[in-house]
C-alpha cells in the first residue's frame, strides 16, 4: 500500500518527481521515464528499481537520487538509504528550493531514525557514527569502481599492444612505427577523448598536446582531418 505522510514536504517533492526542472541528461533517460511513470501509478517499488539503475548507469543523476530517497522514507520507512540518496542529490542539484525542503527532510529522517532505535544516547550516537562512516564508504566505493575501470582499459591497451608485438615475433618481421602512432582527428575529439582511446586515461592529454605544439597552438584548437602524433 502506497504511503501518505509528511504533509507538504511530500507533496513537494511528489510534484518535483513528476516535474523536473533540471540535469536535461537525465530527464531524457528512457529509465527514468519509465521510473516516472511507474510512480506515477503508484508502483514505487517497480519505480524504485529504475530509478537505482539511471543512479548505477549516470555519474550524475540527482532528481533519481530525489525520487529514491522519497520512496526509502515514504514507502520502505527506511531514513538510512533515504537519507544517503538526499544527500547525493544537495551534491549533485543546482536547485536553491528543492535544496531547502531535501535539507528539511533529512533532518525529518534522522529524528526518525533516532526515535525508531532502541537504547540509551550512547547508542543512539554510535548508529549517527555508523551513518556517516557507511556514507563515505559509499562514496569511496565509487571511487574505486572508477579507478578500476581505468585500470581495466589500460591492461586492455597493454593486452593489445603485447599481442601486437607477439605476433610480430612469430611471422619474424618488426611492427611499423614501434611506438609511434598516429591519429586522424575526428568530429568531437578532444585532447582528452584522443588520451584516453591510446593510453586508457585522459590524463595524458598534455603529452600529445607537447608533442604536436607546431600544428596544435593552443590545447582545445584541433582540426578535423589534422594528423597529429601520438607519442
Amino acid at each position: 500500500m502506497r504511503v501518505v505522510g509528511y504533509c507538504l514536504l511530500v507533496i513537494v517533492l511528489a510534484s518535483g518527481c513528476s516535474h523536473p526542472v533540471d540535469t536535461d541528461s537525465e530527464l531524457s533517460d528512457k529509465g527514468y521515464v519509465h521510473a516516472i511513470q511507474l510512480s506515477n501509478e503508484g508502483r514505487d517499488s517497480d519505480a524504485l528499481v529504475q530509478f537505482l539503475s539511471v543512479i548505477h548507469r549516470r555519474e550524475i543523476a540527482p532528481r533519481s537520487h530525489l525520487c529514491a530517497g522519497r520512496i526509502y522514507l515514504e514507502v520502505y520507512n527506511d531514513p538510512i538509504y533515504a537519507i544517503y540518496h538526499f544527500r547525493e542529490f544537495l551534491l549533485q542539484s543546482d536547485d536553491t528550493r528543492e535544496k531547502t525542503v531535501v535539507s528539511q527532510l533529512i533532518n525529518t529522517a534522522k529524528k526518525k531514525f533516532i526515535k525508531d532505535l532502541p537504547g540509551n544516547n550512547s547508542a543512539i550516537d554510535s548508529r549517527l557514527e555508523i551513518m556517516e562512516v557507511a556514507k563515505q564508504l559509499r562514496e569511496e566505493n565509487v571511487s574505486l569502481r572508477r579507478m578500476i575501470k581505468e585500470l581495466q582499459d589500460r591492461c586492455n591497451i597493454l593486452d593489445n599492444k603485447k599481442a601486437s608485438l607477439y605476433r610480430a615475433v612469430e611471422s619474424g618481421t618488426q611492427p611499423a612505427n614501434v611506438g609511434i602512432r598516429h591519429h586522424v582527428v575526428q568530429p568531437g575529439d578532444t585532447l582528452s577523448t584522443i588520451s584516453r582511446k591510446y593510453y586508457g586515461s585522459s590524463t595524458f592529454w598534455k603529452k600529445i598536446f607537447e608533442a604536436n605544439q607546431d600544428q596544435i597552438p593552443y590545447p582545445n584548437v584541433l582540426t578535423v582531418g589534422q594528423e597529429i602524433i601520438i607519442p
